[in-house]
């Protein structure tokens, strides 16, 4: 596993994937398969990082890569793909802070519309849980928050009185949100 991080590394991704591909125990090969995405990532090669991770045979690592790969894309200003990464997380919750961290990085680059929606997906799917629902909630309700603090910051207050309207939930604390616009 070492030497195919290494060669990921490198920049040598196409001959990296190929080693990590012939490594016998699926532990090791789902570490190394990780550390070549998450170099993929780093280099830009999001499509590709994506293709890499989704050969990882635990969901959780997956995940975790997937994540990792989505907020590189929206720091990256690539905001739709990192959303389509986002929606493949299998894990509810990583999904949730996934699709949170995302809308902030929309918000913070002036796409407000596009940051409601995207917070709007948070815990969408169906949960397993009354915990994953109240999470979920929480990190709608953080998303939302941060949203209407940047709409704020560009003198949008009606826009972001009625994003902190959309807090709900004892976790989404809305009166917060309206105290640091106001």
């Amino acid at each position: 596993g070492e030497i195919a991080e290494e060669m990921a590394k490198a920049g040598m991704f196409e001959e990296a994937v190929k080693v990590a591909e012939k490594i016998k125990y699926a532990e090791r090969r789902s570490q190394a398969l990780r550390g070549i995405a998450i170099e993929m990532a780093k280099a830009g090669m999001f499509e590709e990082a994506v293709k890499v991770a989704e050969k990882i045979e635990f969901a959780g690592e997956r995940s975790e890569v997937l994540s990792g790969i989505a907020i590189e894309m929206a720091k990256a200003g690539m905001f739709e793909e990192a959303v389509k990464v986002a929606e493949e997380i299998e894990f509810a919750g990583e999904r949730s802070e996934v699709l949170s961290g995302i809308a902030v990085e929309m918000a913070k680059a002036g796409m407000f519309e596009e940051a409601v929606k995207a917070a709007e997906k948070i815990g969408g799917a169906k949960v397993s849980s009354s915990w994953e629902a109240m999470r979920n909630l929480a990190m709608r309700g953080k998303a939302l928050e941060a949203i209407a603090i940047e709409m704020a910051k560009a003198g949008m207050f009606e826009e972001a009185v009625k994003a902190a309207e959309k807090i709900e939930g004892a976790w989404g604390d809305r009166s917060w949100a309206l105290k640091e616009i106001a």
